[in-house]
């Protein structure tokens, strides 16, 4: 499906991939704010370039990485090619309601297409830059997930979960574009 909606092919190899495949490696985090993935990235050893809209959500890690770009995600800025982007998409966030209850009522049903829109917008873009792109959310909703992976080709990212953590996980829970 990737290659007849124009996408060619890209995927991605793992969720996280392992650390001999990040050593010296450029990941781009695409949406990095507030800074979590980035800093947790440049810990295990990555070459990190964040990049974000607003640089007001990027501080949390201004003064501890340097590479950091602000640019809409929907048109990146680079003529390098990416071995990873990690794609962190903006949502709707229902996965983290139990920290954020007041989710349950700031949200409404309408909110849900424009993200899933944005979403894929910012998905086709990093695959115009990356070899694999991983796609990343906090939503719960199928229509932000699932829906908006479905013309991209998936690889298996099984080898690099734990066995303890593969219980109860369904098609396309932690899979990859």
């Amino acid at each position: 499906k990737a290659d007849e909606a124009g996408l060619g092919g890209r995927r991605c190899e793992a969720e996280k991939p392992p650390k001999e495949e990040l050593d010296n490696t450029d990941v781009q985090v695409m949406k990095a704010a507030p800074g979590g993935k980035t800093l947790y990235l440049q810990k295990d050893g990555s070459g990190v370039v964040s990049a974000d809209v607003y640089i007001s959500r990027l501080n949390r890690i201004i003064g501890r990485q340097w590479r950091l770009v602000v640019a809409d995600g929907g048109q990146p800025p680079f003529r390098k090619r990416f071995p990873v982007v990690l794609l962190d998409a903006p949502c709707s966030a229902t996965g983290t309601i139990r920290k954020n209850p007041e989710i349950k009522w700031r949200l409404r049903e309408s909110d849900l297409p424009p993200f899933a829109a944005l979403q894929r917008e910012l998905l086709v873009a990093a695959t115009t830059i990356a070899d694999a792109v991983v796609y990343s959310t906090c939503s719960l909703e199928p229509g932000e997930n699932d829906e908006v992976v479905a013309d991209f080709e998936r690889g298996d990212i099984a080898r690099y979960v734990p066995e303890g953590s593969r219980k109860g996980w369904g098609q396309g829970v932690l899979g990859c574009v």
